[in-house]
């Protein structure tokens, strides 16, 4: 009898199903750690937004002082034009995607969902359209 060796080509069912259980084993682990990822960098980009718009709001009502004599905060047409508070337009809320200010006279009121910000005209207090973080 004479037997002739051939090589076979392919894989096995054992070793398809081993990748396809290894596969998954990582994206359960890959998947959640994303999510935390996206949250942190949205919480931070939050808080870096929030920073630098109450410094510029600062700013201006600082150099109302100094030129006029009386400070005063912007109006939200000069928070939201590009150039007269902040050198460009305000960034979108990460949460909604709007950069839509809405002004009030009401602390810390709940903007509409068509909105990105809060800002109170009568403080200058400016915070994130987001019942989650509206107390940063």
């Amino acid at each position: 009898m004479l037997f002739i060796l051939t090589k076979q080509k392919g894989f096995t069912l054992i070793e398809l199903i081993s990748i396809i259980i290894i596969l998954g084993i990582i994206s359960a682990v890959a998947i959640p750690r994303y999510y935390n990822y996206k949250s942190t960098a949205e919480l931070t980009v939050v808080k870096a937004t929030l920073g630098n718009v109450r410094t510029a709001i600062n700013n201006f009502y600082l150099n109302e002082i100094v030129t006029n004599g009386e400070g005063r905060y912007p109006t939200a047409t000069e928070l939201n034009t590009p150039g007269v508070v902040m050198q460009e337009a305000i960034p979108n809320n990460p949460y909604n995607g709007v950069n839509v200010v809405r002004a009030t006279d009401l602390r810390n009121v709940k903007a509409t969902d068509t909105t990105g910000w809060g800002y109170h005209t009568s403080s200058g207090t400016f915070w994130v359209n987001n019942a989650d973080y509206s107390d940063l």
